[in-house]
């Protein structure tokens, strides 16, 4: 709220021009010392917190997050800036800053993440400026360690690749680039051959080892500034950063309104401009564009991702909410920033409180333009006015920063109103050319009245609040926007190079948008269009879906209704690639739309096919799998390979006997020397083809057989296309799961992996790797090989974005690790990084796979009332996953039959392991829980045995018992390193149980052989158990002395390694039990 300035007093001015008063400069330089500089009051206790929060970063080594909330002007900004120059007292510590602006304007590329790619540019430039060639080596060391080759985060931080290149005593110039230059690395490619969420999950991964990296050698504070108009792209890369579990010294401190906290939003403000033309021209009408009220979506976003961080249990949230100056405070301010004493400024202050609120902000507009009025004067060094002139008068804040704007000569007012539509940072070289005058002057005369901030580290300017840059734009005519908007875009595109042009093509598309209303001859429409399309194509680059969704979409529609006959391929990139944006983005009612219209004015079948896989892709993702397989087989029928929509057995047995025809005689040499295939009606089956699998190995459905079966014949007739290694891998699958030959399974799982690295596809190379791992390798290699391979594909997958994957390698590495007797510390430290991701990333399938996981080794860590037990038995594991049931995924229902049966045998429940067993025998058996299924005899046979050795059942469970174990004994044939020690291990327990005839030497042979097979393994289950039955068999021919020795030994050489608290010490309870000691 303004203080009124009367015309009468405006022969006050004329005392500025007294001889004894300083200059006009002098009072402007005297202006800015007190706005910039001024000291904060009334914030000792906020302060505190803050600096105890860095303290504690430093201390733990733990990243944290501090919100500070307050309205516009409360000092949010200030309390969060004051924590700079403690941060630069420390040695090696950072002070970083970004802001974010309200619908900020597309510009340079990395445009979804400029607040960060200015951020760090900033603190490239400042660690050179250090001169400190250790710590920059070392920090580029540690960079290079992370990334590990990737060099997508240039995409985002262009500025770190001389960090990523340096040497000692660099001579390269590390200025980020200005808007005219356009001189971004457009050499940098990501891994993932494809945009998408793999692409956005890439760069995500990449930024959060680098950021990590960094702080590892050099804390860091990172202060974001306006998080409340933070992009949906941005905030999920904030988020990332917070919920890492790398460990890593960084305090993020971000201000916020408190409006967009609120869970209702005011009314708009009559006054408040309109920041948001830009995006309602982008995007359509039916948002006021003079309302700056945060709406429904985006402050319930931001509340959103707020309480999922706070509910993050390895992160520390501290909120610290801000108000306007008590009238106490407020006094104080106003005499410090006067040099007055404080009972001089008691009539002032109290006027300033009451009509400002105590908001700081708006004091510091009030009193320039007071100065400016000349009702407060400068005059021999001191600050004096006569309180009979103070009037008031109702004003908004904005109100008061446009008064004070308008007072600047009008070649700086036309300066700042370009400046205010070309993003956060105001580059010189994009306002030359829009004013077509040197801006240098210009820009420094606004600086000069507190107006702008200069960074040295990049040479560019920074609107010193976003309320005097929303000022700004406000001094444009509201009937002359569209205009304005035109004129600028026209005046960029112009003047500027085909370089230039392309780098900064979003923002100028952006700029025609907002003032395409004007634009109606139909030849300029398609000019339009067509930078909308190639700013989509920027956007996605740099993989912001939402940003080419609005570029597609603005393009659709200046497109005119002849626009199919008259500009055929520019609506066909239109309409295509809009399709496969809005599927990626879940907006599948859009995809529809968009694909008829493909389909509708298609001239021909190759143009009509990538909507076609947007098609089936999106009907997958909505669980129609089976319409995604008609879609699929139909247009593989339209190429020329027919196929079925639906496979039986004997489709599948016919496909398959015909490729192993196929094969026969031809060797790995012989495959891996085909030529590329370059048929393009071929590469279209195969693409297709690989689409059909995708959707069918998900669905478990026989038809992945088929397509992988079909695709390999298709590959020996016409060349090696990059999917033929998710193929072969699937053959290796069906030889080994099947028993066929698993020798050869393995020579083509080997085939696979090689062909995967040879075509330099990270999708296809993830998924053929993971196939081997889980469904070839533990048929003829060590469990060991398995588990290695599945976590180096997992890491691979994170690396390259393909999260799902990843979690799903991961989940199957761990449920090995379990199966095999490895630590479960370390199992548990791992699968707790997992079901945290799975929980993250929203893959509620994988998570329940995971939270089943964490139940089995909460089972092993024992009861606290009765450690000798599994956490509440196997009965409360049940209660876990009786929702799991509920969903009737047969993977889930597998593994937690599985697991049951497992852990009631490893824990001597033979009754209740035999249930399981039996429930499981009953399910289809899917591909997924292979390496499950293959120790699955193993714990039927041995559940069945000691039934039978309890009198329950004899004959039957007799019998089963040799069933499965001649079923592990064929399995130990094949892969002695994962089922030799099984076998003996069964083979002792079934002539234990017989005894007649066999001598007790035998027994205990059988029983030392496992043990020692077991050991080999380093399987320390096995091991425990091979220890433990020993002693069983010898207890019950009363050697009872021997006996304990055994169980001592195996909860010690066995379980104790193995993590199994509760098995370990059920053990010995045993053996306490039969020294004749108590039992606790």
């Amino acid at each position: 709220w303004l203080l009124a300035i009367c015309l009468q007093v405006s022969t006050k001015s004329e005392m500025l021009e007294d001889p004894t008063c300083v200059n006009r400069s002098d009072v402007n330089a005297e202006l800015k010392k007190i706005c910039s500089g001024a000291k904060l009051f009334g914030r000792q206790a906020e302060q505190e917190k803050l600096v105890e929060c860095w303290g504690r970063v430093c201390r733990e080594n733990k990243q944290e997050l501090v919100v500070l909330s307050g309205i516009a002007g409360s000092g949010k900004s200030s309390l969060a800036e004051s924590l700079r120059p403690l941060v630069k007292e420390k040695p090696k510590c950072f002070f970083l800053s970004g802001r974010y602006v309200e619908n900020r304007q597309h510009r340079v590329v990395g445009d979804p993440y400029e607040i960060f790619e200015t951020a760090f540019s900033r603190y490239v430039g400042e660690l050179m400026d250090t001169k400190n060639d250790l710590l920059i080596d070392k920090i580029s060391g540690e960079l290079s360690d992370a990334l590990r080759g990737d060099s997508s985060i240039l995409h985002m931080i262009p500025a770190l690749q001389p960090l990523l290149l340096y040497q000692s005593n660099p001579k390269s110039n590390l200025r980020r680039s200005s808007l005219s230059s356009g001189s971004v690395n457009n050499d940098t490619q990501h891994s993932t051959e494809f945009y998408s969420s793999e692409g956005s999950n890439q760069l995500k991964y990449a930024f959060e080892n680098a950021v990590s990296a960094i702080c590892r050698v050099t804390p860091l504070v990172l202060l974001l500034d306006n998080l409340h108009w933070a992009t949906s792209v941005s905030m999920d890369l904030l988020q990332t950063l917070l919920q890492s579990d790398q460990s890593m010294a960084l305090l993020v401190v971000t201000t916020i309104r408190s409006e967009y906290l609120s869970c209702s939003s005011a009314e708009p403000s009559p006054t408040a401009y309109r920041m948001t033309v830009l995006n309602e021209n982008m995007i359509g009408p039916g948002k006021r564009s003079h309302d700056t009220t945060p709406t429904n979506h985006s402050s319930s976003a931001l509340r959103s991702t707020l309480k999922v961080l706070q509910e993050t249990a390895s992160l520390q949230t501290t909120i610290i909410d801000l108000s306007n100056l008590e009238l106490s405070d407020f006094r104080i301010l106003i005499a410090d920033a006067l040099k007055k004493r404080t009972d001089e400024v008691v009539e002032f202050s109290r006027i300033a409180h009451a009509e400002t609120e105590g908001n700081v902000f708006r004091f510091f507009q009030l009193l320039r333009l007071l100065v400016d009025q000349g009702i407060i004067i400068f005059k021999n060094r001191t600050w004096s006015w006569d309180d009979a002139d103070l009037d008031l008068v109702k004003n908004s804040t904005l109100d008061l920063v446009i008064r004070t704007l308008k007072t600047l000569p009008r070649p700086v007012q036309e300066a700042l109103k370009a400046a205010s539509c070309l993003g956060v940072e105001v580059d010189c070289s994009a306002i030359d050319r829009v004013l077509q005058t040197p801006s240098t002057p210009l820009l420094q005369k606004a600086e000069d009245e507190g107006f702008l901030i200069f960074y040295p580290q990049t040479g560019g300017y920074v609107f010193a609040h976003d309320l005097i840059r929303q000022a700004a734009c406000s001094l444009i005519p509201e009937e002359d926007l569209c205009e304005f908007y035109l004129n600028l875009g026209r005046r960029l595109r112009s003047s500027s190079s085909s370089t230039t042009l392309e780098a900064n093509i979003m923002m100028i598309a952006s700029l025609f948008n907002a003032g395409s209303s004007l634009v109606t001859e139909e030849r300029q429409r398609y000019k339009v269009a067509e930078l909308n399309l190639k700013a989509a194509k920027k956007a996605l680059s740099v993989t912001s879906l939402p940003d080419a969704a609005i570029f597609l979409r603005k393009g659709i529609e200046l497109l005119p209704a002849r626009c199919w006959e008259d500009r055929y391929e520019l609506s066909l990139q239109l309409f295509s690639n809009a399709a496969e944006v809005h599927c990626w983005m879940g907006d599948f009612d859009s995809v529809h739309g968009y694909i008829n219209e493909v389909v509708d004015h298609g001239r021909c079948l190759f143009d009509k096919l990538p909507s076609y896989a947007v098609l089936i892709k999106s009907m997958d993702a909505q669980e129609d799998q089976q319409e995604a397989l008609q879609v699929c087989t139909s247009v593989l029928g339209e190429l020329g390979e027919r196929l079925p929509s639906k496979a039986t057995k004997l489709t599948v047995l016919k496909e398959f006997f015909l490729v192993r025809h196929a094969l026969q005689g031809k060797t790995d040499y012989d495959i891996k020397s085909l030529k590329r295939m370059t048929n393009k009606s071929k590469i279209y089956c195969m693409n297709f083809m690989n689409h059909g699998f995708y959707v069918s190995f998900m669905a478990k459905n026989p038809m992945a057989s088929v397509f992988a079966f079909r695709a390999i014949r298709l590959t020996l007739s016409w060349g090696l296309h990059e999917s033929a290694s998710v193929a072969f891998s699937v053959f290796a699958m069906t030889l080994s799961g099947l028993h066929i030959n698993e020798m050869e399974g393995y020579r083509f799982g080997k085939l696979a992996i090689e062909l995967a690295d040879s075509a330099n596809s990270p999708r296809h190379m993830i998924l053929a790797n993971q196939i081997v791992g889980f469904g070839v390798l533990h048929w003829t290699q060590s469990s060991q090989t398995s588990l290695t391979t599945l976590n180096n594909i997992a890491d691979i997958a994170m690396r390259t974005g393909f999260i799902w994957s990843a979690l799903s390698a991961y989940v199957l590495a761990h449920s090995t690790a379990i199966l095999t007797g490895s630590n479960l510390l370390s199992v548990k430290s791992e699968l707790a990084k997992t079901v945290r991701l799975t929980r993250i990333h929203n893959f509620p399938k994988i998570h329940n796979m995971g939270l089943l996981l964490q139940q089995v080794v909460s089972c092993h860590e024992g009861n606290e009332a009765d450690p000798s037990r599994p956490t509440g038995s196997i009965i409360n594991f049940q209660e876990t996953v009786t929702e799991f049931l509920g969903l009737h995924d047969s993977t889930i229902v597998v593994m937690y039959y599985f697991m049951g049966a497992y852990l009631a045998c490893f824990y001597r429940n033979y009754v209740e392991s035999k249930s399981f067993a039996i429930l499981l025998e009953k399910m289809q058996r899917g591909p997924a829980p292979a390496f499950m299924m293959s120790q699955f005899p193993f714990v039927f046979s041995l559940s069945a045995v000691n039934l039978c050795r309890s009198g329950i059942d004899e004959a039957k469970n007799r019998s089963l018992a040799k069933k499965h174990f001649k079923t592990v004994g064929k399995y130990a044939k094949k892969c002695p390193c994962n089922f030799l020690s099984l076998r003996l291990l069964l083979e002792g327990e079934l002539l234990a149980l017989e005894r007649h005839g066999n001598s007790e030497d035998q027994v205990s042979k059988l029983y030392r052989q496992a043990r020692n097979c077991a050991e080999e393994q380093n399987n320390h289950a096995i091991v425990g158990m091979a220890l433990e039955k020993h002693g069983d068999y010898l207890a019950s021919l009363g050697k009872t002395a021997e006996a304990v020795s055994l169980w001592t030994e195996a909860a010690k050489e066995g379980f104790d390694k193995m993590g199994a608290v509760a098995k370990s010490q059920q053990i010995r309870n045993r053996a306490l039990r039969h020294e004749g000691g108590t039992v606790p």
